[in-house]
């Protein structure tokens, strides 16, 4: 589906939650083009075929209803299987398909946004965009890329009152309550510092991002664990310290 096409798509099914009273909030790669000019810029030319929201497990009857009126065929044996956490919805003739998390967001690390839906619209909060990318163990271009533009166009904060900032301190307690989360993120922040000059032209907006990636694993490194975690950081990598995500 064509970007244009593809972004009224988004709308419709955005306005429609809304007269509905249907809580949705998207994440992922095109939640960061509608909170990131620079990443909306870049992906000007890419296909686009996959929508990703978080709604509340309370309100599945009423998600399930709502894209069937928009005329989404759904996933039904996935659906029956795991839709307490997760339904599947495909449109367009099948080229499009929707995940819907209940909540929970279940991948390489697992977090659960309940407590995030009502903070912002209509995409989740910064901070948890960024956290859905930076939880990726094998990080791809577009993922890192996709980071670097959202810590090029957004400034930081320690807390969520200015939705136009990232909430690091969100990242922090996330690291700090799963050594396996530490790891994945600071691996991952390092990663994007290394590659966030493929992506930028403009030296000054580089270094911005250097700033920005160094913040955060300053904040990272500076919030007391738990005795818990520093267990868990004895035994390293000897022990799997992620999931391998369904990417059904």
């Amino acid at each position: 589906m064509e970007q244009d096409a593809f972004l009224e798509e988004v709308e419709k099914i955005l306005s429609l939650a809304q007269k509905e009273a249907v809580t949705l909030r998207l994440l992922g790669a095109n939640a960061i083009r509608l909170r990131s000019q620079t990443a909306k810029s870049m992906a000007a030319s890419r296909r686009l075929t996959d929508l990703d929201f978080v709604g509340y497990k309370k309100e599945r009857a009423r998600i399930e209803g709502l894209f069937e009126r928009l005329g989404y065929q759904p996933s039904r044996t996935f659906n029956m299987i795991h839709g307490d956490e997760r339904l599947v919805f495909f449109g367009g003739e099948g080229e499009l398909k929707v995940d819907v998390w209940l909540e929970v967001f279940r991948m390489a690390h697992t977090f659960n946004f309940k407590d995030r839906l009502h903070l912002d619209s209509p995409t989740l909060p910064l901070s948890d965009l960024l956290m859905t990318k930076l939880q990726i163990v094998e990080l791809n271009e577009k993922d890192a890329r996709d980071m670097v533009c959202l810590l090029m166009d957004h400034d930081l904060s320690d807390d969520d009152n200015d939705r136009e900032r990232i909430n690091i301190s969100r990242l922090a307690g996330e690291c700090a309550d799963n050594w396996g989360v530490y790891k994945t993120f600071t691996m991952n922040l390092r990663k994007i510092k290394e590659l966030a000059p493929n992506y930028i032209a403009d030296q000054s907006r580089t270094h911005l991002v250097f700033e920005r990636i160094d913040k955060i694993l300053s904040t990272v490194e500076q919030t007391p664990k738990p005795l818990s975690w520093k267990l868990r950081a004895r035994v390293g990598e000897k022990r799997p310290w992620y999931e391998t995500p369904d990417v059904r």
